[in-house]
């Protein structure tokens, strides 16, 4: 597996430079100026602080597809360990991804049962993300990461070849992703026994 270091921060100033012009579009066609993200991503940030999301924790985000989760999955991944799930993986492939990835939390929409349950089978602390504003709210409050883990997104992908590759962003945000096609080699078959692993999409709405 191949990790490419880049710059931590580059998300903020991003949406600050955009300003009041389209940063994105979401499926409704609404266009979120970058000024609005960076409100976003202000609020997320406060909620992850006062959750106690410190560097070297890992977060599993249950997401729909909407702009507040690119900024969240952007700017968490600057200072945290982050692994989207993908909704096309079973219950059960999710709950097997999350114990064996050791994640402390999972983040995901407040109506979410089902990711909630995922959050208590693997031990992790359940935090309510509200796309329209960025609030995010926790159950309770993380205790200081016991594993140093570096920044990034964490994913599993199998591409063209069907073949799982392992790839990760470590020491940097997701903006500057990169990792070679090779096959990793710790990578596994079976979509599901990836350990620290996770696919790159987010759970679709509905």
């Amino acid at each position: 597996m191949t990790v490419q270091p880049v710059s931590l921060n580059l998300l903020g100033p991003l949406l600050h430079v955009i300003g009041g012009r389209v940063a994105m579009v979401d499926g409704d066609g609404r266009g979120w100026p970058g000024s609005e993200l960076a409100d976003l991503l202000q609020s997320l940030c406060a909620g992850a602080e006062a959750a106690g999301l410190a560097p070297g924790h890992r977060v599993a985000l249950i997401l729909p597809d909407h702009p507040a989760t690119a900024v969240a999955i952007l700017g968490l991944s600057e200072r945290l360990s982050v692994l989207p799930l993908n909704n096309a993986l079973t219950q059960a492939e999710q709950a097997e991804i999350l114990v064996q990835a050791g994640v402390d939390a999972v983040i995901a929409l407040p109506q979410d049962a089902a990711a909630a349950a995922l959050a208590q089978v693997a031990g992790a602390l359940f935090l309510s993300f509200a796309p329209e504003t960025g609030m995010l709210r926790a159950t309770g409050a993380l205790p200081a990461p016991t594993i140093a883990r570096p920044a990034g997104l964490v994913l599993l992908t199998s591409g063209s070849t069907g073949t799982p590759r392992a790839g990760a962003a470590a020491g940097g945000s997701a903006l500057a992703f990169r990792t070679d096609n090779r096959a990793d080699a710790g990578a596994v078959a079976n979509r599901s026994r990836g350990p620290c692993l996770a696919d790159v999409s987010c759970r679709r709405a509905g």
